[in-house]
């Protein structure tokens, strides 16, 4: 499922799409018509309105737009160097907040841990770190620019243990999920108790989605 920011562009109603979040099926919205093909239609639910691409790719198909194409092989990176030295400010303003809440150390796993920037320093300040990415690409960079490993695959092909986390980040994964109920329950079953989960995903009414 991937929620996104755009202008509205149609209200026609009536299309047969189920809301996997609140579990409409009385018609949703197309917002977006995709110049790709109506399966990548941005469709809208009038019941809860999240905002959702009509039908999701084979996981073989999702997994292949993450490799090299996407990540750098050598590093991991994805943008000109002035790009990644903000995204780097951003993570480590994550980092401090997290800290703020939870000052550790404890054990953390990021899901969807992009280039494992979030990992990377908490496993300096001394937390246990896990991780998930579809990306073999961003999975080797990681393990050879910072020295551990993550997991290669879904979050719930993973094996971790139950209780076994204090603090879950799903930062602008959970809009990419095809269940996105059944990776929260996941999620909920590896936290210990007082654990912290730290969800980001995109806001479709915000200024830069709808001028972008």
């Amino acid at each position: 499922m991937v929620a996104v920011g755009v202008r509205e562009v149609s209200s026609q109603m009536g299309e047969a799409w189920s809301c996997r979040v609140c579990g409409n099926a009385q018609g949703c919205a197309i917002v977006l018509r995709h110049p790709e093909g109506v399966a990548y239609d941005v469709m809208k639910c009038p019941s809860c309105g999240v905002m959702a691409t009509r039908d999701l790719p084979a996981l073989e198909t999702i997994n292949s737009f993450y490799q090299e194409s996407y990540y750098r092989g050598e590093d991991g990176r994805r943008f000109p160097a002035p790009a990644e030295a903000a995204v780097a400010w951003f993570r480590g303003r994550r980092v401090r907040d997290i800290l703020r809440r939870f000052p550790g150390p404890g054990t953390a796993l990021d899901v969807g841990c992009g280039r494992g920037l979030e990992l990377a320093a908490l496993k300096q300040r001394g937390w246990q770190v896990l991780g998930t990415q579809l990306s073999r690409t961003a999975a080797a960079a990681i393990s050879r620019r910072f020295g551990f490993d993550v997991f290669v695959g879904e979050l719930q092909e993973a094996g971790f243990e139950p209780s076994s986390v204090d603090v879950a980040l799903l930062l602008h994964v959970l809009e990419h999920t095809r269940d996105p109920m059944k990776y929260l329950r996941t999620l909920h079953r590896l936290l210990r108790p007082g654990g912290w989960l730290l969800v980001e995903v995109p806001h479709a009414g915000c200024p830069t989605a709808q001028r972008f």
